[in-house]
């Protein structure tokens, strides 16, 4: 048995490997193929191909409105997430006070809460003081990304050498010009990876924005669920893969600077 394994084990895992990403990617293939089928909405596979979907997905007025939503709202939450999650890190790391473990799960404790119970809560907040439209829009984004932006700024705070800041202060700088001077060019590729990141997840949320969205604020994800609601036509698997492009293209891009950053540290 022992010989059986040793000689079949690999190809075993090997198959079994190949199997669960035929299984991941089968239905993602589908899609692709199906968004410039000439054919209909589920005619596989498709007798000819087309590109109307994606020129209907562009020359929607709709569409073009909720692709501007989502990156107007993406484009001033990112750089929201991202400032907080740096500050909230560097303050965990660098000074001792009560309660800092409490701090980082409060940070963190979104992933830990269902979508849908947060995004009612922050609903009924926004009522209760009455933000609503874009603004509450961004803050719900912020409160979604949040937390996997202080992730990547705390691995990428974590592998920051401390002494270089020391030098600065004695060569006679302050906090203040340490800061902007030595810290934050020394972390600036973790900065960019996590803002490539947290841009990502704003693209795609889609649970927080449904419940506090007004007609003025609907994103790409909402309006993609609008059309699978009241009616299935083809350019839903147009503006399906384009999401998976933005988001394929965009999570490529910060593994890159992940990469780039490691071997600069």
């Amino acid at each position: 048995m022992r010989h059986g394994i040793q000689r079949h084990g690999g190809s075993v895992i090997h198959a079994f490997t190949l199997t669960v990403l035929l299984l991941m990617w089968f239905p993602i293939a589908t899609l692709v193929i199906l968004s410039v089928s000439g054919d209909g909405l589920l005619a596989f596979p498709p007798q000819s191909l087309t590109l109307d979907w994606y020129i209907d997905v562009f020359t929607s007025d709709r569409a073009k409105d909720a692709i501007f939503n989502t990156l107007k709202i993406g484009l001033v939450a990112t750089p929201i997430s991202i400032t907080v999650a740096t500050l909230t890190v560097i303050g965990i790391e660098k000074y001792e006070f009560r309660g800092k473990p409490l701090v980082l799960l409060l940070v963190i404790a979104k992933l830990l809460i269902p979508g849908v119970v947060g995004a009612v809560a922050v609903f009924q907040a926004a009522e209760a003081i009455g933000i609503q439209g874009y603004w509450v829009v961004v803050l719900v984004h912020v409160i979604a990304t949040l937390p996997f932006a202080s992730l990547v700024m705390l691995e990428t705070f974590s592998n920051f050498d401390e002494s270089i800041e020391a030098a600065a202060m004695d060569l006679g700088a302050n906090e203040i010009t340490t800061f902007r001077t030595v810290t934050i060019p020394n972390m600036i590729t973790g900065i960019i990876a996590a803002t490539l990141l947290t841009f990502t997840f704003s693209f795609n949320e889609f649970i927080y924005t449904y419940f506090v969205r007004n007609t003025g604020t609907t994103t790409l994800p909402v309006y993609l669920w609008n059309r699978i609601t009241y009616g299935l036509d083809p350019s839903i698997n147009a503006i399906s893969v384009i999401f998976l492009v933005v988001a394929t293209a965009l999570i490529a891009l910060t593994a890159a600077v992940s990469s780039v950053r490691k071997l600069i540290t």
